[in-house]
C-alpha cells in the first residue's frame, strides 16, 4: 500500500482468482474525498449567517448544514472500503498497519498544532484554536472523548462490507454492463441529495448509500471515471485531509495576521480568498512535510 500517495491509491482487485490477483489503483475515488472535505469547509465558513455566493442561493438549513456533517461519514465509509481492498489478501502485522496509519495521519496534525502555536504566543489560546474550533472528529476522537470514535465505526464497517460484496458480485458477474456501476453511484448520490434537501437525516443512516457511491465509482470504467482520475483532481483529493485539518488554524492566522475579515470585502470574496490560502497551506504541508516524513518513516521501518 502506497501510503505516501493517499488512502485511495491502494491495490484494487479486479475480478480475478486469488492466485492471479491483479493489483490496480482507483484514483477516481481520491477526488471524492476533496468534494466531501469542501462540503465541510462550506458548512463551517460559507453558510448562514454569512452570505456567500452561490451557497446562499439554496435552502442552507436543510442541505449545506447537513451535508457538512454527513460528509464525515463518507470519509469513514471510504476508509473502510479502501482498507478492505488494500489489506484483504495481505499478510500485514498489527505493528506495520499501525505505523502506516500513524504516518498518514499525524504529520499534518502535528503541522497544524505548530501553526496554531505560532499564531498565538499564549499556548492555551493556541490549543483552544486547534482542539475546540471547529469540533474536529479527529482531535475529539483522540484527545477529548474516546467514545465519539465509535460513532464512525458502523460507517467504516459498512465501507468494508460494501467492498467485499462488490468484489463477490464482480466475481459472479464477470461481464458487468459498463454503465451499471456509474448508474448505481448516481442513484445513490441522487437519493442522498434529495434526503439532505427535504428532511433532517443522520449521517450514519446514509452510510449504505455512501457505500454504493464508492462501489460505483471504483468499478466505473467510463469517461467519467477517467475524468476523475485526471492528475489535477487527484492532487486535490490528496490534499483533502490537510484541508480538513488546517481549516481552523489557517482561518485564525488570516484573521490575526492580516485582518482580512475586517476589510470591507464582500463575504463571498473573503470566503474564496480563505479557500485559496487554505489550499496553498495544505499543499505546502503535503509536499514539503507530510510526504518527506512518510517516506522517511516507511524507509526507516521497512
Amino acid at each position: 500500500m502506497d501510503i505516501t500517495t493517499g488512502d485511495t491509491a491502494v491495490p484494487f482487485i479486479r475480478s480475478t482468482p486469488p492466485d492471479k490477483t491483479v493489483h490496480q489503483t482507483f484514483p477516481q475515488l481520491t477526488f471524492t474525498r476533496f468534494f466531501a472535505a469542501f462540503l465541510v469547509i462550506i458548512f463551517h465558513y460559507g453558510i448562514t449567517p454569512r452570505q456567500v455566493i452561490p451557497f446562499n442561493w439554496f435552502n442552507q438549513t436543510t442541505f449545506f448544514t447537513q451535508a457538512g456533517g454527513v460528509a464525515v461519514h463518507y470519509f469513514f465509509v471510504l476508509s473502510g472500503f479502501v482498507m478492505m481492498t488494500a489489506y484483504r489478501n495481505r499478510d500485514v502485522s498489527t505493528g506495520a498497519f499501525a505505523r502506516s496509519r500513524l504516518l498518514r495521519i499525524y504529520p499534518a496534525y502535528f503541522a497544524a498544532i505548530v501553526l496554531a502555536i505560532l499564531i498565538r504566543i499564549i499556548p492555551g489560546d493556541a490549543l483552544v484554536t486547534v482542539f475546540d474550533h471547529p469540533n474536529w472528529l479527529t482531535a475529539k476522537h483522540l484527545f477529548r472523548n474516546i467514545w465519539h470514535s465509535f460513532q464512525g465505526l458502523p460507517s467504516f464497517l459498512i465501507g468494508m462490507l460494501t467492498c467485499e460484496l462488490g468484489r463477490q458480485y464482480q466475481h459472479q458477474h464477470q461481464e458487468i454492463q459498463s454503465w451499471l456501476p456509474l448508474a448505481m453511484a448516481l442513484l445513490g448520490l441522487t437519493v442522498v441529495c434529495i434526503l439532505l434537501f427535504v428532511t433532517p437525516v443522520n449521517g450514519m443512516l446514509l452510510a449504505p448509500l455512501f457505500g454504493l457511491i464508492a462501489w460505483g465509482i471504483a468499478y466505473d470504467t467510463t469517461a467519467f471515471s477517467r475524468f476523475l482520475s485526471l492528475p489535477a483532481l487527484v492532487i486535490l483529493g490528496e490534499l483533502s485531509y490537510g484541508i480538513y485539518i488546517f481549516q481552523s488554524p489557517v482561518c485564525s492566522a488570516i484573521d490575526l495576521w492580516t485582518g482580512l475579515f475586517d476589510v470591507s470585502h464582500s463575504e463571498t470574496v473573503n470566503f474564496y480568498l480563505f479557500v485559496v490560502i487554505l489550499f496553498t497551506v495544505a499543499w505546502l504541508s503535503f509536499r514539503y512535510f507530510e510526504l518527506p516524513v512518510q517516506r522517511w518513516g516507511h524507509k526507516r521501518w521497512r
